[in-house]
């Protein structure tokens, strides 16, 4: 019994052993991108320009990569849902589909900034009201998600985002419902 319970505690000590030395503690990364949010009204057939500014707050160079995804509200405290354009997923009436920004790599030198231009095509057929968007910057392609069918991998990034709030004009009928109401006496 007393040689079972030493086996034991041998194995432990090795498995303890043998694992730390294949952790490693990640440094903490400091990523910013200002502004943190776009609230626009533009036309059918137009184009805006801008730029989101991204900040290495590291003393270390930092490679970050850009992506466009549609954005949804979803319940009533203000969570929200990102949603990346998938290539079968056509919809060209999405206002992620019309913001045009490069997908190329980007390295911000240590505690530096760096403006990344984009800009907003508006189709002249684009239904009018409210359409939602965020461009994420993230130190992973894609968000992190570097899954391919053939080599499903696990990795973790940092990501921080700018919103996309684009009011269309045009004629827009907008309706509201009221679920409850009551009064006091």
């Amino acid at each position: 019994m007393k040689s079972i319970f030493t086996i034991k505690l041998i194995g432990i000590a090795i498995l303890f052993s043998s694992s730390s030395a294949i952790v490693y503690a990640q440094e903490s990364q400091s990523l910013s991108v200002t502004p943190p949010l776009f609230q626009l009204t533009v036309l059918p057939g137009t184009t805006w320009q801008s730029s989101v500014k991204v900040v290495n707050g590291n003393n270390y160079p930092l490679t970050v990569y850009a992506e466009v995804v549609n954005f949804q509200a979803q319940g009533e405290s203000g969570q929200g849902k990102f949603l990346p354009l998938l290539n079968q997923e056509s919809d060209p009436s999405t206002l992620a589909r019309w913001i045009q920004i490069s997908s190329e790599s980007i390295v911000i030198s240590p505690e530096q900034t760096v403006e990344v231009p984009f800009s907003v095509v508006v189709p002249n057929d684009a239904p009018p009201g409210g359409h939602y968007a965020a461009i994420l910057i993230s130190t992973a392609p894609g968000g992190g998600n570097t899954d391919t069918p053939e080599v499903p991998t696990v990795t973790t990034s940092q990501v921080v985002t700018s919103l996309f709030f684009a009011r269309i004009e045009g004629g827009v009928e907008e309706n509201a419902n009221i679920r409850e109401f009551s009064v006091v006496k």
